[in-house]
């Protein structure tokens, strides 16, 4: 499964939601290329300092990812978290997890 569980913030001018998760990486055994897309629904940025995301079936006594002091995301945009991977074009966002994080 690919259950997921967040801290959402909807204000008056912001949405920040969980728009994808790829839970199934290609990297045998640690599956490393998987990750989350965390979008911003709005029309303004949004920053995303302290939010956390984790694997529903853990909560946050298992694995968290926690944003970073100074993490905005841009209005309309999306960013991804990925389980062991830094890639730059998408946020440069990393659990740094040795292992796969996601039941599949």
């Amino acid at each position: 499964t690919n259950n997921v569980a967040s801290t959402a913030a909807k204000t008056k001018t912001a949405t920040i939601s969980i728009a994808s998760i790829n839970y199934d990486g290609l990297i045998p055994k640690t599956e490393a290329d998987e990750y989350v897309t965390v979008r911003n629904n709005s029309n303004q940025p949004v920053d995303v300092t302290n939010y956390i995301i984790y694997p529903a079936t853990t909560g946050t006594q298992g694995s968290t990812f926690k944003f970073p002091k100074g993490s905005v995301i841009k209005a309309n945009s999306s960013v991804r978290v990925y389980t062991n991977e830094v890639h730059k074009e998408s946020g440069g966002y990393s659990w740094g997890s040795g292992k796969a994080l996601w039941s599949n």
